[in-house]
């Protein structure tokens, strides 16, 4: 869990959800399944779907389960909050009811209002991970991970860039039953001892997930191999899955291209959201209206870079590794690693010619990721197959 402080914003209260059910068409009409945030699909829609909708129907009864839960140990939840904040046992904490709370793709945000021994009323967030979103059933710790992240970022932002505005992390806490409370809120010996040991760690640049560009870049595409052989239903056909596995090999060739050893921050771009278009649609018409955006982003950039009079390391500028990113399409480069799905179309977009891998040069190609490639193929078309066989059971049963 963690708990922020509250931010004034249009509020939207969701209401509490729902387990998957059945929609109450005529028995002429098709079955349908009504998903936890997508709401009623049919079979045939379901079948298309890229995204596991077996895992998905079981979303609902989850959220349900956990909304419960936190609603049940709402006393709980007070008194973390109370002892976060440091307002004192002579406090009043309200834990607002579950159709209050606003839940997003990965958390649930539980809110609460705290009233102080001096009649002080402040409101807070306590936020909670979706664990079955989070597979961490299938693998314990992927919830403290996510928090750990997470909080890890928020203290980078509130330590480095003050000027930004953020909600203020009061605390947060992993499953095994740790806490921490922010140095603020803590006792003068906690705090000078925290931050004797916050200088050692800074001056050994500890800890880091990665020591150089290459190890992360690494592991990344390792995960992404990890995500195609773990999905039932990744691929549709032969050519699919040799596709699929073309592109997981040229990432990894290409990667010595775009990976310059010097520079730790090359990943900076331009935010690709700035045109209002997902990554995968940023192409023909809409790519020069981004990039029209873009070098006025970068104008504005580079002037604050000179207001700032940000110092130049190793003779680059933040603007200038930006702009060298562009020019060499590392910035797309970036993207096939850093997104879950469109590396797919990211690469064929703009690291190669459209058209410059036929089926016959997929299949070669793809024989390169790995021992026994056709192997794979066969396997993964059986775990497609599979899936289809279950999800049509899982209509039928429902009908």
């Amino acid at each position: 869990m963690i708990v922020f402080a509250f931010c004034q914003s249009e509020r939207r209260p969701l209401r509490m959800p729902t387990s998957t059910r059945i929609s109450p068409k005529a028995q002429t009409m098709p079955p349908t399944i009504e998903l936890l945030g997508r709401g009623h699909i049919t079979m045939e829609d379901a079948l298309e779907e890229e995204k596991n909708v077996i895992n998905w129907v079981s979303y609902g009864p989850a959220t349900d389960k956990l909304y419960r839960k936190i609603w049940e140990a709402r006393d709980t939840v007070a008194a973390l909050v109370v002892h976060h904040m440091g307002v004192g046992r002579q406090a009043n904490c309200i834990v607002l009811p579950p159709d209050q709370w606003i839940r997003g793709s990965f958390n649930v945000c539980v809110f609460v209002e705290v009233t102080s021994g001096t009649g002080e009323q402040r409101k807070a967030v306590f936020r909670c991970p979706l664990p079955h979103k989070l597979a961490e059933s299938e693998y314990p710790g992927s919830v403290d991970e996510k928090i750990s992240c997470e909080v890890g970022a928020y203290a980078w932002i509130e330590e480095n860039c003050p000027e930004i505005p953020s909600p203020h992390l009061f605390g947060f806490g992993f499953s095994d039953g740790r806490h921490y409370t922010h140095s603020k809120h803590t006792r003068l010996f906690d705090r000078v001892s925290r931050r004797f040991w916050c200088y050692v760690y800074k001056c050994f640049r500890l800890p880091l997930l990665s020591h150089c560009t290459d190890s992360f870049v690494s592991d990344m595409l390792t995960f992404h191999d990890h995500r195609f052989l773990r999905q039932a239903n990744a691929v549709y056909s032969q050519n699919d899955c040799r596709g699929q596995m073309t592109v997981k090999t040229l990432l990894r060739v290409l990667s010595p291209v775009h990976i310059k050893r010097e520079l730790r921050d090359e990943m900076l771009d331009v935010p690709y959201w700035l045109t209002g278009c997902a990554i995968d649609q940023i192409t023909g018409d809409e790519l020069e209206r981004f990039d029209e955006i873009r070098r006025e982003f970068m104008r504005i950039f580079e002037e604050e870079e000179r207001t700032f009079n940000i110092e130049a390391i190793r003779d680059n500028t933040l603007s200038h590794v930006m702009r060298d990113l562009w020019e060499s399409k590392g910035v797309w480069f970036w993207h096939c690693i850093s997104s879950v799905n469109a590396m797919y179309f990211i690469l064929e977009s703009h690291l190669y010619p459209a058209g410059s891998l036929p089926l016959e040069a997929e299949r070669c190609v793809s024989g390169f990721w790995c021992r026994d490639s056709e192997d794979v193929v066969r396997m993964k078309l059986a775990e497609k197959q599979a899936y289809d066989d279950e999800l049509r059971k899982l209509f039928l049963e429902e009908r």
